[in-house]
């Protein structure tokens, strides 16, 4: 059945979102193609940035004029927000949008399209532009300091807001450290209203790993790694935030790891979260295992993800698990490799009953022929009628023989 416009629409954009994000990870604003007019024939009297009652509706204007890249346009900025006393989160935000920032025609700027049955769709998503980008970019950052002690709204969410608007990470330092004493508790609720208060997910990534990790306020086992983690878009972000948690973390549970790798949307950004944790999870034992496992989309993902979980040696396996985690596998290849992995870290006498499971387990003869010589030492201690019964898993006389005279070698 062909796939309708709109399900291939939506499906392009979705791949294209996250080619977005794997290249924009450090973006602040969202910017449209400026089409005019200039801003002193948009705005004749630029108070009405700080003053309007409609903020959505200058934002817009706004979004559309043509910016100045000139000192005498910046200095106007400056000279509005000194000549009042106070000021709202909103219209502070507004001002720096006035800030010539580069747009999708400058230099270095790509416009981004995407072609829908033939015909090219613009302006569908806005163009992502990477924090202090620009000769004016400072500017911001200017007007956000200056603004910070007239807010007359700072909250929690407003406060991320302002943060998520600024352009360096040094900026966004100081003003973590000129209010998170007030708004920040340490707990993971007050995190997740600063976060949720930030547009852009790229912003919340340097807030976490650039400003609260070195400065020891991140606190991940309190709750805040997690919360941090769920706050971005994307497994490579996650990614990243992930590394800095872990750094915060001395041992982490199976829970809570399971946790974090429930957030990851692809087995890349799985393993990712798998090898950062490895060294600080728990002893694993077979259950635990099979419910990571699970998580995991394709076999090649689940072998790499036991391969790392395994490579400590705190791992300790019973048959019937060992068959579980066999049983997770969707081809004998992969179920081969898990096998051979476990083999080392497996606990207790097999009994026939379990055997045969385990080589039922298997779709192939061959596969079970080859499972059955990795366990034939765990077997020796199997009679006659054992024997007979786990040689019932096998589909063909011959290699019933062969399982035989494996067993006897």
């Amino acid at each position: 059945m062909l796939a309708s416009p709109g399900f291939r629409f939506a499906a392009r954009l979705a791949l294209l979102s996250v080619l977005i994000a794997g290249c924009t990870s450090r973006t602040s604003h969202g910017v449209i193609e400026r089409t005019g007019p200039p801003f002193p024939q948009a705005f004749p009297d630029a108070r009405v940035l700080l003053e309007t009652d409609d903020v959505a509706g200058v934002r817009e204007r706004l979004a559309r004029a043509i910016l100045p890249a000139t000192d005498e346009h910046h200095d106007q900025l400056r000279a509005l927000l000194a000549s009042v006393d106070a000021v709202d989160t909103q219209h502070l935000v507004l001002l720096t949008e006035a800030v010539a920032l580069p747009g999708p025609a400058d230099e270095g700027m790509q416009r981004i399209t995407i072609s829908v049955d033939g015909e090219t769709a613009r302006s569908i998503l806005r163009t992502l532009v990477p924090r202090g980008s620009g000769e004016y970019a400072a500017v911001v950052d200017e007007l956000l300091l200056a603004g910070l002690d007239k807010l007359t709204d700072l909250d929690r969410s407003n406060l991320g807001l302002i943060l998520g608007r600024t352009q360096f990470d040094e900026t966004m330092g100081a003003i973590v450290d000129r209010t998170f004493d007030e708004f920040d508790d340490g707990s993971p609720q007050a995190l997740e209203q600063i976060l949720a208060g930030m547009e852009f997910s790229g912003p919340r990534v340097d807030l976490v790993t650039a400003v609260l990790a070195p400065r020891d306020m991140l606190a991940a086992a309190s709750g805040r790694g997690l919360v941090a983690v769920r706050s971005v878009d994307f497994d490579n972000q996650r990614e990243q935030i992930t590394e800095v948690v872990m750094g915060d973390l001395e041992t982490l549970s199976a829970e809570g790891f399971l946790e974090y790798l429930e957030l990851m949307s692809f087995d890349t950004g799985r393993l990712v979260v798998t090898r950062l944790s490895a060294p600080r999870l728990e002893p694993r034992d077979g259950s635990s295992l099979l419910r990571i496992l699970d998580l995991y989309s394709f076999d090649s993902g689940r072998v790499e993800a036991l391969d790392v979980l395994t490579g400590d040696g705190r791992v300790q396996v019973t048959p019937p698990d060992f068959n579980r985690l066999l049983g997770s596998m969707s081809f004998d290849t992969g179920r081969m490799q898990v096998a051979g992995q476990l083999d080392p870290h497996l606990q207790g006498q097999i009994d026939v009953r379990t055997a045969r499971d385990t080589l039922e387990a298997f779709s192939f003869d061959t596969s079970r022929l080859e499972v059955l010589e990795l366990l034939a030492p765990r077997l020796k201690h199997l009679g006659q009628a054992d024997r007979a019964e786990l040689f019932q898993a096998y589909s063909f006389d011959s290699n019933k023989e062969r399982a035989g005279e494996i067993l006897d070698a």
